[in-house]
């Protein structure tokens, strides 16, 4: 059987580029087990959530959803949880949750 690397979808809550947030992203690729891949996403370029692009999402928006979905756990990095982070999840759940 070949196994596969647990793939960690990481996102750092800071759009700042020397935040402390991509800072702990980088010090958390030194740690992570010998079966995993941290794969990281940048949100600079999602707008906020606008319902009348969901039949055409922008192509990060695209990017996104598809690498969430790929993904086998999520490391979001944020000191809180602003609305910037909480509008990207929100953006994800609406596939499975329509209702929301």
């Amino acid at each position: 059987m070949i196994s596969r690397p647990i793939r960690i979808f990481d996102i750092a809550g800071s759009p700042r580029r020397n935040s402390f947030n991509r800072a702990t992203l980088h010090a958390a690729a030194t740690l992570e087990p010998k079966d995993s891949v941290l794969e990281p996403f940048d949100l600079d370029g999602i707008a906020v959530f606008n319902q009348d692009d969901e039949p055409n999402p922008p192509a990060k928006v695209s990017e996104l959803k598809r690498r969430i979905g790929e993904a086998n756990a999520i490391l979001f990095v944020t000191p809180q949880a602003p609305k910037n982070n909480k509008h990207n999840m929100g953006v994800r759940s609406r596939d499975r949750f329509p209702s929301i």
